[in-house]
């Protein structure tokens, strides 16, 4: 019987990428989970698979202390999954991931969680040019002094179905004539597969109590077994969906130039900071403790991503040759 059964978990964000993926897992557990959106109905297609009362949405006004506070109350563990890549007019990265971050941190600390599990991503640091990067370190640093033996966990982009890399790139190879290599493509990346993130969410929770020298205001690296280069991730992507677009080098200076007009467009497809945060590189550092020292395996990309990408393929997966 799994130790998360009947346990009642608050997640913030659940109805995003990772979170629809870390709300499905609970389930299979046996957990109640309090699914906290802006809407209830965002919520209703996540109770697939879950027996009366186990899924439960929750409307939050984040400015009520009250409000989170009675989110959190009786749970025995938080999860805050809630966060932007670009920022909008009534969005900023301030607002989202410290001042957002710090207030469930320290409503989850009012309310004596057992553990209180917060995302950030690899790459934050106060010294970085990006301001996603920056707000994403004063984040886990507010996080951290209002629920100290929180679990930050740092992953690097996230493959899976319905990511939002590689799908996205698969579309912008279907579409555009060439693909622009920012920075000579040469930013290093470790993609990390969405269910062994999930996985160690749940391992925070399972084994806090058990091992809390793997979790107890722990950094926890989240990356995958490989690491590549920009241009080798698109690449790859062309190779399994059959487009061979040129590949232009494209300087930063210009990429800021590009990402400042398409930042004002609808769905904002680059910004000018994503084009700042690939002046440096995502992946492991090496001053934390990672996926392979909580005893998860990480996927490889090639098992998970190949399958998906199927649906960018002339002809699918049935296709008597793979090039369009």
């Amino acid at each position: 019987m799994s130790s998360l059964k009947n346990k009642i978990v608050t997640v913030f964000g659940g109805t995003g990428f990772v979170g629809r993926h870390v709300v499905s897992a609970l389930i299979r557990e046996g957990a109640v989970v309090r699914v906290v959106s802006r809407y209830k109905s965002a919520c209703y297609n996540l109770r697939t698979g879950a027996l009366v009362g186990q899924m439960v949405p929750v409307v939050v006004d984040y400015n009520d202390d009250k409000s989170l506070r009675a989110a959190l109350k009786g749970a025995d563990f938080s999860l805050n999954l809630i966060g932007i890549l670009a920022e909008s007019s009534h969005q900023s990265f301030e607002d989202i991931h410290v001042k957002r971050a710090e207030a469930i941190a320290k409503a989850a600390a009012k309310e004596k969680i057992k553990h209180h599990v917060h995302t950030s991503a690899l790459g934050a640091d106060e010294e970085s040019q990006s301001k996603y990067q920056q707000s994403k370190a004063r984040g886990e640093k507010a996080v951290l002094k209002a629920f100290s033996s929180v679990t930050l966990l740092r992953p690097s982009i996230i493959f899976g179905e319905g990511d939002g890399f590689f799908s996205r790139f698969a579309k912008m190879s279907r579409l555009l004539p060439v693909l622009p290599l920012i920075g000579g493509g040469k930013t290093r990346f470790q993609p990390v597969f969405v269910g062994d993130v999930v996985s160690a969410i749940m391992m925070a929770f399972e084994y806090y109590a058990e091992a809390p020298a793997h979790f107890k205001g722990k950094v926890i690296e989240c990356a995958g077994p490989q690491v590549y280069s920009f241009k080798e991730l698109l690449n790859y992507i062309q190779h399994e969906i059959g487009t061979d677009k040129p590949l232009f080098p494209l300087s930063f200076g210009l990429a800021k130039c590009q990402g400042w007009f398409m930042e004002k467009l609808p769905g904002k497809i680059l910004t000018v900071d994503q084009v700042v945060s690939l002046k440096s590189d995502n992946v492991e550092t090496g001053e934390h403790l990672t996926l392979e020292d909580i005893d998860i395996i990480p996927t490889p990309m090639e098992v998970i991503v190949s399958d998906y990408l199927e649906a960018y393929r002339t002809g699918g997966q049935f296709a008597s040759q793979r090039r369009a």
